[in-house]
């Protein structure tokens, strides 16, 4: 869990190292099981996260005191109740409102002044449509590296079926391979297909 010890809520820090991992935006059973994650991606230092709220899109505001670990990732979801059935455990906090099945802005505020995070993420490709309503969850991918998140490449449908609300570093899978296999690894076995050229009977 989050810790909970007083402390002023850095600006630059949250916005280098706070990061929006996961997002189900349009899960089949419903709005009430929106959620979205945060993670802390900072090897060693906390992130207070008093003051720190959501301006765009979903409304959430924190003034408890928490800190979020390193690497800890934290759920926020639109309806508690309804996300522990599902998942078998509580978010750590909810939202009002829901997450647009079609997409929309998303912007994270510390305050009234320092903007965050700011990005709007879409159901059409080059995001990946296979959250929109099929049971993935949006995952940025190497969270850790920091990503663009208003870049479409910068995320993946989730493996996992309903997502990995929680998991630090989500169903990711870390490169082991040659330095020939990135694109193995990306996008899995591709097909074999095979064919033959025979003799037309030109000339």
């Amino acid at each position: 869990p989050a810790e909970f010890t007083a402390g002023a809520a850095d600006a630059s820090l949250l916005a280098d190292w706070l990061v929006v991992s996961e997002i189900m935006y349009n899960h089949p059973d419903g709005p009430q099981l929106d959620w979205i994650e945060l993670t802390n991606v900072h090897a060693s230092a906390s992130l207070p996260l008093d003051g720190v709220h959501f301006a765009d899109g979903i409304v959430w505001s924190h003034e408890d005191g928490a800190l979020l670990a390193p690497g800890q990732s934290v759920v926020l979801a639109a309806d508690a109740v309804a996300f522990q059935a599902k998942y078998g455990t509580a978010p750590f906090w909810t939202f009002t409102g829901q997450l647009a099945n079609d997409g929309e802005r998303l912007t994270l505020r510390l305050g009234l002044d320092s903007v965050l995070l700011d990005f709007a993420y879409d159901d059409d490709a080059p995001w990946p449509t296979a959250a929109d309503g099929t049971g993935a969850s949006l995952v940025l991918v190497r969270p850790d590296l920091r990503p663009d998140p208003a870049d479409p490449f910068s995320w993946r449908a989730s493996v996992a079926a309903g997502g990995t609300p929680g998991s630090v570093g989500g169903d990711a899978v870390a490169f082991t391979g040659p330095p020939a296999s990135p694109v193995t690894y990306a996008l899995g076995d591709a097909p074999v297909v095979t064919f033959s050229v025979t003799d037309a009977g030109l000339g």
